[in-house]
């Protein structure tokens, strides 16, 4: 392991060096032998250390303007996750981890300024997802695809996909740790820190309020005042993350109010 931190930190250098390189009038370094440099390093690695360095190595290129070489350096990313099988992806822990090396892969493309190449990446995370067999996995998957939708400013497609994250609660058993009605207020709370992530606070405002919505659409039912409880703490969290003080005073005043009935 350290070895391979080793080499993160000797690429973090060199692209660290290439971006001085590039933006200093008194260099007389060729950036392009320094960033070349990063790459046969990163050749090094392997499995998800790889492919999570490779897209920062592709956003430097495309930044730098060689463009050709960042869609490269993405596809060599996406072609190692796409190297395991499809049968793997069914599962619930290779499943999780491949969709969410590839929606890294779509984050940096649109870093990088190639929206319609992190638009399809993100398709192919939605195949993914529907291929899944496991619920729970599933339900989240879609979740994590909606969120990175949202920050990429694919609303529509965000509220497209947290519709299939909520037919696939629906479809789910209500004996897990929390009841499908639950598990939808927390990917809603996913979403709203998404939004507040990019500054967009009239998305964030609208999420908070929808979970406060289903909050308290969700009929009395056995131990619903612990469920209730819960999920109260989950959206003071999603406020805190999201720099929201008012929202997490009021809620937590809530929560106050709530603890007497347990």
């Amino acid at each position: 392991m350290s070895s391979k931190i080793g080499i993160v930190t000797r690429i973090l250098l060199i692209t660290n060096l290439f971006l001085f390189s590039v933006s200093s009038e008194a260099s007389d370094a060729d950036p392009r032998e320094i960033l070349k440099e990063a790459s046969k390093t990163a050749e090094f690695l392997r499995g998800g250390l790889k492919v999570r360095t490779l897209p920062e190595i592709a956003i430097v290129q495309a930044k730098t303007g060689d463009r050709k070489s960042a869609d490269a350096t993405f596809q060599h990313a996406i072609d190692l996750i796409s190297a395991v099988k499809e049968d793997a992806n069914k599962s619930r822990e290779n499943g999780s981890e491949l969709t969410s090396l590839l929606l890294d892969v779509a984050l940096a493309q649109e870093v990088a300024g190639m929206p319609k190449q992190s638009m399809s990446t993100i398709d192919e995370c939605l195949r993914r997802a529907k291929n899944l067999s496991d619920p729970e996995t599933k339900f989240f998957t879609f979740i994590e695809v909606a969120r990175t939708q949202a920050k990429t400013g694919d609303s529509d497609g965000a509220e497209k996909t947290l519709s299939l994250a909520f037919k696939t609660a629906d479809a789910m058993s209500s004996t897990g740790q929390f009841p499908p009605a639950y598990l939808k207020i927390r990917g809603v709370l996913k979403l709203a820190e998404s939004y507040a992530q990019i500054g967009n606070s009239r998305k964030y405002d609208a999420f908070i309020q929808k979970a406060f919505h289903m909050l308290n659409d969700i009929p009395s039912e056995k131990n619903s005042e612990v469920y209730d409880f819960g999920i109260l703490k989950d959206i003071v969290l999603s406020q805190a993350k999201s720099g929201d003080v008012q929202g997490v005073s009021t809620t937590l005043q809530k929560l106050y109010e709530r603890s007497d009935d347990l």
